[in-house]
């Protein structure tokens, strides 16, 4: 039937007439190929002569083939002459939403440099706004699925299409959403197997799924990647790379429970630093284990090592390491029972990272809010908070001991009831214990690594 037939005649008739789009002249090009005789009699109708592919002499061919090589060395030609950094400029000066629009439909943009600067442009975003962060790696993801196998070798088009899913995997991760970070990070993969097989691109993958993991408060886990990035990059000699798996390590550890585990190794990433290079590392280093200190009831240890770092706290600009520097303060604070300014530090905190579109630090700050209100007696206050925060963590999935905890923290009227459940959930969050986990029904992430 003619109604089954994969070429309409309104299809032929554009074909014909030199009006069809570009997707259906390749259609019907392949199709005459295939030696369609019913199509053939059709377009007898359009065009004078005999249209028989069957009969078409060897160098009506070889003059086809030249053409379509000259057009594609042209193409690749003007490709490759492209200034990345000219276009994204041009780029830039569009919405997001026309962005999208172009990089969907205008090939000046798909080339694998275009693809490489935006996701280096959404890395470059990660402590001043997760929204940007997103959107570049979004770009990306739309860029790798417009490169040409034709145009490009298939093994970049591939290293291509996993750095950009793991890029998306990596942003939406920092900004939160945790489920899609797994499911990004699941369309990396099998890229990553099909393409070129570098070690850099496998160990940098690791690295963002292990931060994954941690975030996840899944630390064997975590533990278990992170270990395989360092010896990758042990193997390959890239120090930089080693220190920034090695900060990772000691975070995870720290985060894990560990904290003055956390803090040696944290310590030991710093002696390879060069602080005048990399002045932000290093501060993260030490933001860590200011942080650790003070999770290890050491307080005065940490604000002395806070008050020796606030010339390099007061030199940094980003706004999501400023929003860190505001929770550290309040915890600190909090700490050596300086209660109000404590508040204003955390509640400020806490405010920032929502506007940064950050539900989940949002959601462990107010955990350091609720002691504080808990200790002014302020429950009412600090009741509503922890119904926000338990919506959150039911959202991310987090262990049944941490959501029984909140649920009994709402009804409590106690500080010191109050604080004992607060503990109790932050220690439920941090146990390597088995629990419900935010990716089950999703195939394993690690499976290919182990």
């Amino acid at each position: 039937m003619m109604s089954d037939h994969p070429i309409s005649r309104e299809v032929l008739g554009r074909f014909a007439g030199g009006v069809a789009t570009e997707t259906e002249r390749r259609m019907v090009v392949r199709h005459l190929l295939a030696g369609c005789r019913n199509c053939q009699t059709q377009l007898r109708q359009y065009w004078p002569g005999s249209l028989d592919t069957t009969e078409i002499g060897d160098h009506y061919y070889d003059a086809a083939f030249a053409q379509a090589a000259e057009r594609a060395v042209a193409t690749l030609a003007a490709l490759a002459g492209s200034d990345s950094r000219q276009l994204l400029a041009d780029l830039d000066g569009h919405p997001p939403k026309r962005q999208e629009t172009l990089v969907r439909n205008q090939p000046r943009y798909w080339t694998p440099d275009v693809c490489g600067a935006l996701i280096d442009r959404s890395h470059e975003a990660r402590f001043t706004s997760t929204v940007v962060m997103c959107q570049q790696a979004h770009l990306a993801v739309l860029v790798a699925e417009n490169l040409s196998p034709e145009l490009f070798e298939r093994e970049a088009v591939e290293d291509c299409h996993a750095r950009a899913w793991a890029a998306m995997g990596n942003a939406l991760r920092v900004s939160g959403d945790l489920n899609g970070a797994e499911k990004a990070f699941l369309a990396a993969q099998p890229h990553l197997v099909a393409g070129s097989g570098a070690a850099a691109l496998r160990a940098r993958l690791l690295s963002q799924i292990a931060s994954l993991r941690m975030d996840q408060r899944r630390f064997d886990d975590c533990l278990l990647l992170i270990q395989q990035v360092v010896q990758i990059w042990r193997n390959l000699g890239d120090r930089r790379e080693l220190v920034r798996a090695l900060v990772v390590q000691g975070i995870a550890t720290g985060e894990g429970g560990k904290p003055r585990a956390g803090v040696r190794l944290l310590i030991e990433a710093g002696r390879l630093v060069d602080g005048e290079a990399e002045p932000k590392l290093a501060l993260i280093i030490l933001h860590s284990i200011i942080r650790f200190h003070t999770d290890g009831g050491q307080s005065e240890v940490a604000l002395s090592l806070y008050f020796e770092a606030r010339r390099l706290y007061e030199q940094e600009a980003d706004p999501l390491i400023r929003i860190k520097v505001l929770w550290l303060e309040g915890q600190i604070m909090s700490a050596e029972r300086h209660l109000e300014p404590s508040l204003k530090q955390l509640s400020a905190a806490r405010e920032g990272f929502l506007a940064q579109a950050n539900r989940y630090e949002a959601a462990l700050v107010s955990l350091d809010l609720a002691a504080v209100l808990a200790r002014l007696g302020r429950f009412t206050e600090m009741r509503a908070l922890v119904g926000e925060t338990l919506r959150e963590m039911e959202e991310r999935g987090v262990r049944r001991e941490a959501i029984a905890a909140l649920i009994l923290l709402q009804q409590t009227a106690t500080s010191e009831t109050a604080l004992a459940l607060i503990r109790r959930t932050a220690t439920a969050l941090r146990s390597p214990g088995q629990r419900r986990r935010v990716t089950e029904g999703l195939p394993s992430l690690e499976q290919p690594f182990l």
